[in-house]
């Protein structure tokens, strides 16, 4: 989970920077859709895997102020910080029309890339909800006797559901009106923060997810080689709909495997990356948009742009948790939602042990 959590979060730096190059190079574009196709799902897989984690060593109420504390104070510290460097206009500095027009507010365009804390938080609260309407919710799910394919079937079936009835709403002026489920993506993602939910009480599922690379290698491969031509036959177009369900989570199913076979032994950098991957995808996107203020008057070719882009704001964003984030106690809960530095951790092998797993347990894997 280690090593997911921070390559998930890592590629939304090169993402990020393919959107800004997008126009240049349609390579790009191709770059930016093949990661967010996967990154989004896998976040809300592992998110309600962990979710599910918390609700079993915590009552409901703990589990909501432990994950408001974690979510919710680095949520509204980061639109502080997009506001103050003027985020949303991307060329000019000190422009705030946009930011002070009601329409800009309204409409939920403040979220910026903070739109993925935004749903999360929303499915804590709802997660919160059924628990206490429904205290045994959970022995429900785990009496269930689930099949892979039929659990990959029920979901796709799910997302694609989730997909029609979003796009039902009113499009704009009207949409101002329920920017919750629209600009947050309150329903496409629903189905896989449900999925890492019961994955986490019915776990051979993820084994099996991992463990069938042949199976995630040809299902990806063929999505992208024959989805293009799929959508052209009739009714083609919803047969592809419902296998971007599966392709995601071929996807994360590689992912998980590559994870285990080879970073499940306790790698110090990937430990140290990981700790550091919520205060890089938090602070990565502004950092990114004074770069292309800075950069963007420059004859770059648009190659070394993109590897600037990249470059530059992984080390500029993993040393602002390094330098800041981890030295100033106001810093951890401000952008980490966390009250205790590392640094007054105990250090005995059993105290260590038992707070790495409190660690886990408590959501530090977002």
């Amino acid at each position: 989970m280690d090593f997911s959590r921070a390559a998930l979060f890592s590629l939304g730096i090169v993402l990020h920077a393919a959107w800004l190059c997008q126009d240049q190079s349609a390579g790009f574009r191709v770059v930016h859709d093949f990661i967010h196709g996967f990154r989004m799902p896998g976040f809300f897989l592992i998110g309600g895997f962990v979710c599910a984690m918390m609700l079993s060593k915590y009552s409901a109420e703990e589990f909501l102020l432990k994950r408001l504390q974690r979510l919710a104070i680095p949520f509204v510290s980061c639109v502080a910080l997009n506001f103050l460097i003027n985020a949303p206009n991307l060329d000019t500095w000190g422009n705030y029309s946009l930011e002070l027009s009601g329409g800009y507010w309204a409409t939920g365009r403040w979220l910026e890339h903070l739109w993925f804390l935004a749903t999360f938080i929303v499915y804590v609260a709802l997660l919160f909800v059924v628990q206490k309407l429904w205290p045994s919710f959970d022995s429900k799910v785990r009496r269930i006797k689930p099949r892979f394919g039929l659990f990959l079937a029920v979901l796709a079936l799910l997302y694609f559901a989730s997909g029609h009835v979003e796009r039902a709403f009113p499009p704009v002026p009207w949409a101002k009106l329920w920017f919750v489920i629209d600009q947050i993506q309150f329903l496409k993602y629903c189905t896989f923060f449900a999925a890492g939910y019961f994955v986490f009480h019915h776990q051979e599922l993820l084994e099996q997810l991992s463990q069938r690379v042949l199976f995630n290698v040809v299902s990806a491969s063929v999505f992208w080689l024959a989805g293009p031509l799929v959508s052209q036959w009739p009714g083609g177009r919803y047969l592809v709909q419902s296998w971007e369900t599966i392709y995601a989570l071929n996807i994360c199913g590689l992912l998980f495997w590559v994870a285990k076979r080879f970073f499940d032994n306790g790698n110090p950098m990937i430990r140290s990356i990981s700790d550091a991957s919520y205060t890089m995808y938090l602070v990565h996107w502004p950092i990114m948009i004074l770069l292309n203020r800075i950069l963007e008057t420059a004859e770059f070719p648009v190659g070394l742009l993109f590897t600037m882009f990249v470059v530059l704001t992984a080390v500029l964003s993993y040393a602002c948790h390094v330098h800041i984030v981890n030295r100033w106690e106001l810093m951890r809960l401000l952008i980490n939602g966390q009250t205790v530095s590392p640094r007054f951790a105990p250090r005995t092998a059993t105290a260590v042990a038992a707070c790495a797993v409190d660690r886990v347990v408590s959501g530090d894997h977002h």
